[in-house]
């Protein structure tokens, strides 16, 4: 189980309410150009992450299209959409990253850690607090401070799965 947590996802569920499935893709597109820069992955590793987010992306983007149906208004509708392009990209994002797992290292999706209630209930978490925040903002951009502030706490949990990784692993 090597997952990595990041609050990336609240910029990109962010972006994707506010801006829309294009920009969300040039978003993450330089975050990963950035995040490639500054840790010097492997070109073939980053690579793989920037088409795994790419395609998530692109993904919820159809999904929440033909569910909301271009519109703007605030309706149960919508929440269905919002709700729904989220899953797509969680566990869109996370088969495609078991899918390299199993095939790079032989591991099953359960051995990989991928589908665990943990690693998707935070990943969802974020990509929503960032969808929130974007909703909170198209009514008044104060009120995504408000809805923001969770962010702060849910970074600090993100420390904890590598933390308990890392004792597991008999390195602390």
């Amino acid at each position: 189980d090597k997952t990595h947590y990041s609050i990336a996802w609240f910029v990109y569920g962010f972006t994707f309410i506010a801006m829309g499935p294009a920009a969300t893709l040039f978003v993450v597109v330089i975050a990963h150009l950035v995040e490639w820069i500054w840790h010097k992955y492997p070109w073939y590793i980053q690579s793989f992450n920037i088409g795994n987010h790419v395609l998530s992306v692109f993904l919820a983007g159809l999904l929440y299209t033909a569910i909301s149906r271009g519109t703007y208004t605030f309706d149960l509708v919508r929440a269905l959409g919002l709700a729904g392009a989220n899953l797509v990209f969680v566990f869109g994002n996370h088969f495609l990253v078991g899918l390299v797992v199993k095939l790079a290292r032989g591991q099953s999706f359960a051995e990989s850690g991928v589908f665990e209630l943990v690693t998707l209930s935070l990943d969802f978490s974020v990509l929503s607090l960032g969808t929130a925040a974007a909703l909170a903002w198209a009514d008044n951009p104060l009120m995504a401070i408000l809805t923001s502030l969770p962010l702060i706490l849910l970074y600090q949990a993100l420390h904890l799965p590598a933390l308990m990784r890392r004792m597991k692993e008999g390195q602390i």
